[in-house]
This record gives structure tokens, C-alpha cells and sequence, in this order.
């Protein structure tokens, strides 16, 4: 399946250099629980309709000056998500 990744374009040079790299988040899964998530990386899946992909990156963009770009990148089938 395809995603697509918005982010700072300042953040280009360094994605090309080593590509996409989650960062460590903690994920509440139950009001009591919570998971921790060692590479996460927040992306959309791509549909047929361009606007409701993008859709975010006006909220993104709220109180931002920077240009944002978009990262497009396929997972395996197999792959958990």
C-alpha cells in the first residue's frame, strides 16, 4: 500500500540523505495503557481522490510559515501498519 509523509521542507536534504526515520512515541491504546512505539512515523494512505489525502496538510500548515512536502512511499502487504 501507498502513504504519504507531510513534512517541514527543511527536512528534504536530510530524507534524501538517509530517507524516512520514525521517531520514538508512546501511543495510548486504553484510557489505563499505552504502547510504546520505538520508529513512528505519522503518514496518510493514499486514495483516488487527491483531497481527501492532503486533506491534513492545511492543518499542518496552521501557524507555519515553512513550505511542507510530501513523502510518498509503499509498505509491504505483509507489513503491520
Amino acid at each position: 500500500m501507498q502513504f504519504v509523509h507531510l513534512t517541514r521542507a527543511s527536512n528534504e536534504p536530510r530524507i534524501e540523505r538517509v530517507g524516512l526515520t520514525g521517531s520514538k512515541r508512546i501511543v495510548r491504546t486504553q484510557p489505563n495503557k499505552s504502547l510504546l512505539l520505538p520508529r513512528a512515523l505519522f503518514a496518510m494512505p493514499v486514495v483516488l481522490d487527491f483531497w481527501t489525502t492532503h486533506q491534513w496538510l492545511r492543518e499542518l500548515r496552521r501557524g507555519h510559515r515553512e513550505k511542507m512536502i510530501a513523502v510518498y512511499f509503499r509498505v509491504a502487504d505483509s507489513q503491520p501498519v
